[in-house]
């Protein structure tokens, strides 16, 4: 009798370390945030909360209900540092967004400008390396910071259920 209840106790145990386990981290990331592509072993990304995500060229950043990928550096016209210009200059990406729907578009998103995809929004919001005089950025080098949001309060939060 007592090997049945210690065994039973342990179970309950175990199970609510599990429990517990898991709610912490699905909040942990449920929470718009900072973060980056994370590719499994499997070569498959894993959804990120909606908010900010840095990816290089072929990365995705896969959210709930949409998928960008930057595709190719449209233009980048920045000032080199050191040299003075007369302009600030951009950078231009063309990124894919696969929408859950199954439909996919391209769009061109500029340094610090917002793009409206569905019932979403994309924003530019950095880009690394910084430009250097007389120095071409090979495409494989540049890292895209882009902030993913749902439409509406900016959260991202609604229609999560």
């Amino acid at each position: 009798m007592d090997n049945q209840r210690n065994s039973w106790i342990a179970g309950v145990v175990v199970l609510l370390i599990i429990i517990v386990g898991g709610v912490y981290l699905w909040r942990s990331n449920a929470n718009p945030g900072n973060s980056t592509a994370t590719t499994t072993p499997s070569g498959s990304t894993m959804m990120l909360p909606y908010g900010r995500t840095t990816l290089g060229i072929d990365q995705e950043g896969v959210f709930r209900g949409i998928t960008i990928r930057p595709l190719s550096v449209a233009e980048d016209s920045r000032c080199g540092a050191g040299v003075q210009c007369i302009q600030a200059g951009t950078v231009r990406v063309v990124v894919r967004s696969d929408l859950g729907a199954g439909s996919s578009r391209q769009d061109t998103v500029a340094l610090g400008s917002t793009t409206p995809v569905s019932t979403f929004t994309i924003s530019l919001i950095s880009v690394e390396p910084s430009a250097k005089a007389g120095a071409k950025i090979a495409d494989k080098d540049y890292r895209f910071t882009f902030e993913v949001h749902q439409n509406g309060d900016g959260s991202g939060l609604e229609g999560k259920g």
